[in-house]
Formats: structure tokens, sequence, C-alpha cells
């Protein structure tokens, strides 16, 4: 590993062209650690948390093999289209007008007619048929089909168009939306959709990158606990685990996974086995020692709170997501060979007036699994979850927000 510094001054941050997403970091924080990590071309470098793909794609650019794991199906689209890179062949009005020409009515179960009426998801359901040449998104999930990168591409640009579509819906927790009435659910004119789709198609495809590349991506949806990859098979990791933030991921992407068209059972489903998810979902409360003395000093201090709920509810949570975290480690370990580096993005936050100190736990557990912290960087951090929740200001006056980078070596 080259000694030198970070040159990023921040780790959160997209590309241009990247996809509408509260969590992620900056490309150039992957390209430095590349850097620094100083592999050799063609290593394999894997993110356990791929979300929308930032290190899959930079390590495609620097001819890394590289393979990105994401539970939920709507950052595994995300993450291939993101490796498109021939925008100069796609033929936008050709598109449109192959959308306009479908006839086909709107299935009864759809589910984004809990956003839209029938008329705005017969137009939205069309074009992502012409997209996928007659097909729907939710062939991939119940059938297995593989579609192009382009098509993956084209199905980025109609979430983005979803998204900006349903700006009426918006809270004032950037994660959510809330769910219209069925009289709000006004009809969206076709000009009006295709306008959005079109600049969303155009601010999508600019790109300052090379167009050959010697690996491509492999991405996998699937869960972090159990990864279907070969023991020692993987250079470094360069990831963001779950932000221990109680962020619900699937509620975040619930408009894309509509375009899935998930069964209340599936999102139910999906929801349960996201790491950090505020569902309860574990009965056997069983505190494993190798967790570390300063995760299982939190989980006391939580339990102990006299905040209503604490020793119930929250502790549950924070217990869920610890259980999981470990669990990943122990995956990730596996994968890793000897006296290679795992490198994670962290976030502090806290309980009420309990800092859960992410950087000293996660060192403990994977210390216990032969690890060794080599280098902490940190960075301020404007867009934490951490002070989201106003009534955290009767335990603590505003929290320091900062984010961390762990880097740390299997030996």
């Amino acid at each position: 590993m080259n000694k030198s510094t970070l040159r990023t001054t921040k780790l959160s941050g997209q590309s241009r062209r990247g996809y509408r997403y509260y969590a992620g970091f900056s490309e150039h924080f992957v390209e430095d650690m590349l850097d620094i990590l100083d592999l050799d071309k063609g290593s394999c470098i894997l993110d356990p948390w791929n979300g929308s793909g930032t290190t899959t794609f930079i390590s495609m650019l620097n001819d890394y093999k590289s393979i990105g794991v994401d539970i939920n199906p709507v950052m595994g689209v995300v993450a291939k289209g993101r490796t498109f890179l021939d925008y100069e062949n796609i033929d936008v009005e050709g598109l449109l007008i192959k959308s306009r020409r479908l006839r086909k009515g709107v299935r009864k179960n759809d589910e984004l007619l809990k956003w839209f009426n029938d008329k705005t998801v017969k137009i939205l359901r069309n074009l992502e048929r012409t997209i996928l040449n007659g097909k729907y998104l939710s062939e991939s999930l119940e059938l297995g089909t593989e579609y192009s990168t382009e098509q993956y591409f084209l199905c980025v640009v109609l979430f983005n168009s979803l998204k900006k579509l349903a700006e009426p819906y918006k809270t004032s927790n950037p994660t959510w939306l809330k769910m219209p009435r069925k009289e709000e659910r006004g009809e969206i004119p076709r000009h009006k959709i295709e306008k959005v789709f079109v600049e969303e198609l155009k601010r999508l495809s600019v790109s300052e990158y090379k167009k050959e590349c010697k690996f491509s991506p492999e991405i996998i949806v699937g869960n972090s606990i159990k990864m279907t990859l070969e023991n020692e098979s993987i250079d470094a990791v360069i990831t963001s685990p779950p932000y221990c933030t109680r962020i619900d991921y699937a509620v975040m992407t619930a408009l894309e996974l509509a375009i899935f068209n998930l069964t209340k059972d599936r999102f139910v489903e999906l929801r349960e086995n996201i790491i950090g998810t505020p569902m309860i979902t574990k009965s056997d409360l069983d505190v494993k020692k190798e967790w570390g003395k300063t995760c299982l000093e939190t989980l006391k201090l939580i339990k102990q709170h006299p905040s209503r709920a604490s020793s119930t509810y929250y502790y549950k949570t924070y217990f869920q997501y610890f259980d999981s975290m470990y669990k990943s480690m122990v995956e990730i370990n596996r994968l890793l060979k000897n006296k290679s580096y795992c490198v994670m993005v962290i976030q502090n936050s806290y309980y009420k007036d309990i800092l859960v100190d992410l950087k000293e736990i996660f060192t403990e557990m994977t210390n216990n699994l032969g690890w060794k912290l080599k280098e902490v960087y940190v960075f301020n951090n404007k867009q934490s979850m951490v002070d989201l929740n106003s009534s955290s200001k009767k335990y603590r006056k505003r929290s320091v927000d900062s984010e961390q980078v762990i880097v740390l070596l299997k030996e």
C-alpha cells in the first residue's frame, strides 16, 4: 500500500451522470484508494454493498476486475447501466416513436398504479417494454432474464425520470416519498413524460471517460452475509456498509421497485433482509463476544437508556444491525486473500446521547478475524442523517458529523 494521502476533499458526491441516490461516495475517492492500494492491474475488487456501482465502475475504467453485490435489484440495474459508455448510438427519437405505437393495456395488479393513474402508467410501461424489446424489468428477477448494458442504462434513465415525475410526493426526509392518495394521482401527459426522459438521458450521457475497458464488472443481486463467490478470490474490498441510522433502503427505492412489480410480500421480504432495516426480524437476541467490547458496551447502554422503547424496539434494531454486520465481515474474510486490504467508508451516529462508534466496533470485530487497522481518514460530512430527527436535540447539542475511511489488512 502506498503511503500517499487521499487527494479528494470529500467522500460524498456523484458524477454528472449519476443515479439520484442519497447513499454514495465519490468517484474521486475510489480513484484515490486504487492509487493508494497500488494493486496489480487485473486484480479483483469487491464491493459487497455496491449501491449505485461507483466502486465497480471506477475499477472497470482503471483495468481492474470487479464484483459488486447488492441485495436491492434496483441498485443491480443502476450498477449495470452505469457501465454503458456508447451514448452516441442511442436513437432516443426512434425509441419514443416505438413506445407510442404500443397498445397493450395496464395490468390490474401493477404496482405503479399506487403512484400514477392508468394513462400515465400505460405510457411508462410502454417505455419500459420498448427499452426491453417487449419484456418487463420484473423478468430479470422472475426468469433470470439478462439485458444489454444499453438497456440497463435506459432503465436507469427511466428510474430517474420517475423520481422527477414524483417530486410532488417529496417529504422533509430526503430518503422518503409519501404514497399519494388515489385522488392525488393526477394524469401526467405524454409530452411531459417524454420531455423528462430526454432531459435525464442527456444528463446521464455526459461522460469524460475512455470507451475501451479490459474487464466488465460482475454485478450480483445478493446478500452480503452469503455471497456466491470462491474462497480467497478477492484482492481488495472498497465499500461503504449500510449506515447505522435506521435508513429504510427498500422504502427509499419504493418507486423504482414498483417498476419490478414486487408484490407486498416480496417488498416486505426485501425490507427485512436489508442491513439496517427498521423492521424487527430477529427473535433470538444472542449477543456474541466476538462482536467486541465496544459493540457490547454500546448495546448495553442502549438497552439501559431511560427513553421510551430503548430496551425493546431500538435495542433490537441495533442488535440486528451488528449481528448482520458481523456475519458480513466473516463472509468478506472468507473471500479476501491474505495480506489484502478492506477499505470501508463509515459514518458516526448516535442513539440519543450515546455515540455509536463504528470505527472502534468494526475494528474490534475484524481484529477477532485476524485483521489489523492500518489507516484512518476523517472527513466532515454535510449530508448526515444523524440530526435529521429534531427530538435528538433533547439529548445532545448538534453532533460533530463526520465520515471516516478505515483501511484494514487481513493478515
